[in-house]
């Protein structure tokens, strides 16, 4: 039988569609929330999904705190495909950050700034294919 915590991500994942945005301030207060039991990487993803802009604040605020580990990783990359400027440099810093480094490339991606692939190249090299592939993609998607 489903465990309680499993209807709970369940109704998480069930708010993830684009353009819910009655849904975005509810999950913002269930991730900040530490006492929650949902998993965070599944708001994360609902978040990513809603595409809600009015909220780039929060969004910075989150993928900063390292101590919130790879529940990050889809926030990150919902920052660049909202083209949020302000998030750059904490982007750029997620570079060394291996909870979040090919995450951070696909958002870096999203900007239409040359500059940024200076910053992508080395990791054309990275250890992890995924991640030289995201870089790849990255690089050209900023050229086009």
């Amino acid at each position: 039988m489903f465990e309680q915590r499993n209807y709970k991500d369940a109704i998480v994942g069930m708010l993830g569609v684009k353009g819910f945005y009655d849904a975005t301030e509810i999950l913002l207060k269930l991730y900040s929330d530490e006492s929650t039991e949902i998993d965070k990487w599944a708001i994360g993803d609902a978040l990513y999904s809603i595409q809600d802009s009015r909220f780039e604040d929060e969004y910075i605020d989150i993928i900063s705190k390292v101590n919130n580990g790879t529940s990050r990783q889809m926030i990150v990359i919902l920052v660049g495909k909202l083209r949020c400027e302000k998030a750059i440099p904490v982007l750029i810093k997620l570079l060394q950050n291996s909870d979040v480094v090919g995450h951070s490339i696909m958002a870096l991606g999203y900007f239409k700034n040359v500059e940024l692939i200076l910053l992508i190249e080395p990791f054309l090299h990275h250890e992890k294919r995924w991640i030289r592939k995201e870089a790849e993609k990255a690089i050209k998607r900023i050229k086009s």
